[in-house]
């Protein structure tokens, strides 16, 4: 069906040339989709449409991507929440900000796929406070330091980073664009 809804919208929306809208690929020698897409742009085409997958428990329960996230709603509101266990073994949680199922399940996935992501890379995912990520940073350094590849200079670095800017910075929060002070100054 969402193909059909697609192939529909494709037809619609794009003219017909011998070339594929999308890539430019000849039509003449692949299967075409309405002559305006070729068939690995119209896959992706479709596959962006689809849907996820929600297994309804009850009225406020459901489950995503096979339980690894929970939807829910709480009994003072009409929106949806999320939660989701990453390796670290802890609960997350979210709100979708959505009344609609389909809505809340596509940004809880979204988040849950970007917490994995930030949990393999060592980011941290629910702080984003600057002594929590200075206190990653130290670790790091003096991991490094303990494995024989750190410089000597990361001893200092943590020295500054524990006596100077956590008591002062500890409290802040990290801004969510990455500031580009230190590399326009070199």
């Amino acid at each position: 069906m969402i193909y059909k809804w697609a192939k529909r919208q494709a037809a619609l929306l794009l003219a017909s040339s011998s070339r594929c809208v999308q890539c430019h690929r000849k039509l003449s020698h692949v299967f075409t989709f309405d002559n305006t897409l070729c068939s690995i742009t119209a896959n992706a085409f479709v596959g962006q449409m689809a849907k996820i997958a929600v297994t309804l428990v009850n009225e406020k329960l459901a489950h995503a991507r096979g339980g690894e996230v929970v939807l829910y709603k709480r009994g003072d509101s009409k929106r949806w929440q999320a939660r989701y266990k990453l390796k670290d073994l802890k609960w997350h949680r979210l709100a979708t900000k959505h009344v609609n199922i389909e809505y809340a399940a596509e940004a809880a996935c979204e988040a849950y796929d970007r917490a994995r992501f930030l949990f393999a890379e060592n980011i941290p995912i629910s702080s984003k406070r600057f002594d929590v990520v200075a206190r990653i940073a130290t670790e790091e350094l003096q991991a490094q330091i303990d494995s024989g590849h750190g410089k000597t200079v990361y001893n200092d670095y943590i020295v500054v980073i524990k006596k100077y800017l956590i008591p002062f910075f500890g409290s802040y929060w990290h801004s969510p664009k990455p500031l580009d002070i230190f590399h326009s100054a070199v």
